[in-house]
């Protein structure tokens, strides 16, 4: 049935053309003729003959026949097929009817391959003549996918930048200006290099020129790889890109290529001795264990001495029997002998705990104490705030950024607050090594971007200086996927989703 058509298709018959148009439900307001006419005046702007014609197939629901008129000249033919509202196989047959009219003519199938230069001729695919039948005149089929694997290998711009894990280079290429061409080495440009393998086309980088990722401004525009992809100087960005429901609103993203979160760079401080290092050995539960462990056998020694009626000798001595399991936790020498089983049974017992634990405690306040602490004051974003002597440091038109402008409440509401006391520097990625050689190091500056790019920051110094000045804080947050991105709505981009 006409309804069930599904594409729109241009052929070339003798020198004629013929152009079937999907039904007005799947293209509201006309836009299918629309997309027609655009269609066959794209193909017959390239057609030589001056002697073609134009047949259209299509429902009766047509309201702009009069737009027919621009090819008026080359001959224009029109098939009509009213739907039934009652009967559907009076809109079959009639379709049949239209069919075996058109059958009667000759005429050919051609194919526009997406990316390939402007003015390259269509591509044959079949031939229809009334005693042959369709013969295909290529190896592809009568609808190949154009974009899934290219059929000729067309140059997509891909826009990229350096950070921490991707370089850029210039290697030798002697159809370049210069006989040298931009490219890049980290694992995202392997990625899109994979890409171009398997879907059949070759790479242009090139660089915004901001050297950003991308920003929406206060305009609406955006700068940036973002900025390229949406006005179209570049095909495909590989960032690679937080996703965001603002970004998301322009662009398309692929399938992540990672997940990661912010975290807090910050420099290390200088070896000193902590005059609390005593309290280290154990934490807090184990202190308060303890304690109340000798609170508890203190009530128990007296529970005790009054089951066993001997109140008056009891009251004399509970106060240096309870000291006793001091003295014992003190590895001091006890004094009061022990009258009863259940007393000996209670020393006993403590002797074995406070065995344990003043040995555990003394080998490690022995480690600590030689070993110097190194102090780390900022492991979590609340630990920055607070702080009003220090300055964070993060990634110019990146994520954070992003989510400052929009955020209403919750402590990223203060961080934004911080911007009008100048106490957050928005700097390109490129610079990180330098911000973070000479401000994050001496203490002052906190850098606040991805796990991924810190790790690789921190593994390139030590590299560089042999010593380990920075720490990651233990908090994570404002976790996103990371992807590549296309233009919004881009044929390229169900290419990048499947692979």
């Amino acid at each position: 049935m006409l309804p069930m058509l599904t594409s729109m298709i241009l052929v070339q018959y003798g020198a004629s053309v013929l152009a079937i148009v999907c039904p007005q439900h799947l293209y509201p307001e006309d836009q299918g003729l629309t997309h027609a006419y655009a269609a066959v005046d794209a193909l017959l702007s390239v057609v030589q003959q001056q002697n073609c014609s134009v047949i259209l197939v299509t429902d009766s629901s047509i309201s702009t026949l009069a737009s027919l008129e621009l090819w008026s000249s080359w001959g224009v033919a029109v098939f009509m097929v009213a739907e039934s509202d009652h009967d559907s196989n009076v809109t079959q047959a009639q379709l049949c009817l239209v069919v075996d009219q058109a059958r009667r003519n000759r005429c050919s199938v051609y194919i526009y391959l997406p990316y390939c230069p402007k003015g390259s001729p269509a591509l044959q695919l079949a031939s229809w003549t009334p005693t042959r039948g369709l013969v295909l005149t290529s190896h592809l089929p009568l609808f190949p996918d154009k974009f899934f694997k290219f059929i000729k290998r067309p140059t997509l711009l891909v826009a990229s930048e350096e950070f921490q894990s991707q370089r850029a280079i210039m290697v030798a290429d002697p159809d370049s200006p210069g006989s040298q061409r931009l490219s890049f080495v980290g694992a995202i440009s392997e990625i899109i290099e994979y890409m171009a393998t398997q879907a059949n086309f070759s790479i242009t980088y090139v660089r915004p020129p901001d050297r950003i990722w991308g920003n929406k401004r206060k305009d609406g525009s955006w700068s940036g790889m973002m900025g390229m992809v949406i006005t179209g100087a570049a095909d495909v960005a590989l960032g690679p890109f937080g996703t965001t429901s603002i970004r998301s609103e322009v662009v398309d993203f692929s399938w992540p290529v990672n997940i990661d979160y912010l975290r807090i760079l910050g420099g290390r401080g200088h070896q000193e001795v902590d005059p609390w290092s005593f309290l280290l050995p154990l934490t807090p539960l184990v202190w308060a264990a303890t304690l109340a462990a000798l609170l508890i056998l203190s009530v128990m020694h007296d529970l005790l001495s009054s089951w066993f009626n001997y109140h008056a000798m009891k009251r004399h001595m509970s106060s240096t029997d309870n000291l006793s399991y001091i003295r014992i936790l003190l590895q001091q020498d006890l004094l009061v002998p022990a009258y009863w089983w259940w007393e000996k049974l209670m020393l006993v017992v403590w002797m074995m705990a406070a065995l344990v634990l003043t040995r555990s405690y003394s080998d490690s306040l022995i480690s600590l104490l030689a070993v110097r602490n190194i102090p780390e004051p900022y492991e979590s974003l609340r630990d920055v705030l607070d702080d009003s002597s220090v300055t964070m440091i993060s990634q110019e038109s990146s994520i954070l950024s992003q989510h400052l402008q929009t955020v209403e409440s919750g402590p990223f509401l203060e961080v934004k607050e911080l911007e009008k006391v100048g106490r957050i520097l928005y700097v390109p990625l490129g610079e990180f090594s330098r911000a973070a050689d000479e401000l994050v190091r001496p203490g002052h500056h906190v850098l606040i971007d991805i796990t991924v790019n810190h790790r690789n920051l921190v593994a390139q110094d030590f590299s560089r200086t042999g010593r380990c000045d920075f720490y990651l804080s233990r908090e994570t947050f404002l976790g996103f996927p990371f992807a590549l991105i296309v233009k919004k709505n881009s044929p390229l981009a169900p290419m990048l989703f499947k692979r």
